[in-house]
């Protein structure tokens, strides 16, 4: 592994545990300020949730960010987060069985997306990383653009 790659898993690393520590004190300050049910309190977490990553997403739009230079956001808000939602939900004994059951199964559904967005990352710095072992020039730039500009 080289330095980068260990820098890069440190901050995946760090930055999760920051996220996970976050919201699960949003979710024992509420529960605990306001004297609120757990199931309740995760489905408030849950639209705080939503409502961050609508505003992530318009900010990811209007402002162009880079997924392969800020996947700890990602990872830390589904993986981490959703776990433990997953959690709370199947632990309840208030929760309905078919409402558990959906929800083991979206979660699922959303571990499917991630391991598709991890792949489709890994691709994109396998290239990168043979373009610049190419000599290829900026990585960024494709084959038909440079193409255009000769």
């Amino acid at each position: 592994m080289t330095v980068s790659t260990l820098l890069a898993v440190f901050y995946v690393i760090t930055s999760t545990s920051v996220m996970t520590a976050v919201w699960y004190s949003l979710y024992q300050t509420l529960k605990t300020r306001f004297n609120l049910d757990g199931e309740y309190t995760t489905r408030i977490i849950a639209g705080f949730h939503g409502a961050l990553c609508v505003l992530l997403a318009f900010a990811s739009m209007s402002r162009g960010l880079n997924p392969l230079q800020r996947p700890a956001m990602f990872l830390s808000v589904r993986l981490i987060y959703g776990s433990l939602l997953l959690h709370a939900v199947i632990m309840s004994e208030k929760t309905n069985v078919i409402v558990k059951m959906v929800t083991t199964s979206l979660f699922l559904i959303s571990l499917a997306f991630v391991q598709n967005i991890c792949a489709i990352v890994w691709r994109r710095i396998q290239r990168r990383q043979q373009s610049r072992l190419a000599g290829n020039g900026d990585p960024g730039v494709s084959e038909q653009s440079r193409d255009r500009a000769e």
